[in-house]
């Protein structure tokens, strides 16, 4: 082959990558179809360094770690969902009975506030009552001298 024909055939192959660029690009846009939801094998695909489980129709997909081993869904143990669930729980409970705390508290306070200002009231009720006491004291002994 020919120098010059070499570098036609060069040149060619590389404008055609470039102007047709090849469907099965990772970059492309298109949505790639990995399943048929009606088939009823299972599958795992790789592409692009994702993984892509397909349980097939009414199939299921379990995880089964031997003794002392542990399932991660990143940082998260999966051994411990149950826990972690009974945790959030027993945590709204807790969080429930402080809000319930919270409010009576508020209460106390608010009754300690109306017996401060009913004990003033009594106070003064005792005051007026020894007052006229006093008064129909001084008035009778007024009335035998």
């Amino acid at each position: 082959m020919k120098k010059s024909t070499r570098w036609k055939c060069c040149l060619n192959l590389l404008l055609f990558t470039v102007l047709f660029p090849s469907p099965c690009s990772s970059d492309s846009d298109q949505k790639i179809n990995l399943f048929d939801e009606d088939d009823s094998r299972s599958r795992l695909v790789m592409l692009d360094g994702n993984m892509y489980f397909h349980a097939g129709q009414q199939k299921n997909i379990s995880f089964v770690a031997g003794i002392g081993g542990s399932i991660y869904f990143g940082e998260k143990n999966l051994n411990l969902l149950p826990e972690l669930a009974e945790f959030e729980t027993v945590k709204g409970e807790v969080d429930k009975n402080k809000d319930r705390i919270h409010q009576l508290v508020k209460t106390a306070d608010l009754f300690k506030q109306q017996i401060k200002l009913k004990s003033g009231d009594v106070a003064s009720l005792n005051r007026k009552i020894i007052f006229t006491k006093v008064c129909a004291f001084i008035s009778s002994a007024i009335q035998m001298t």
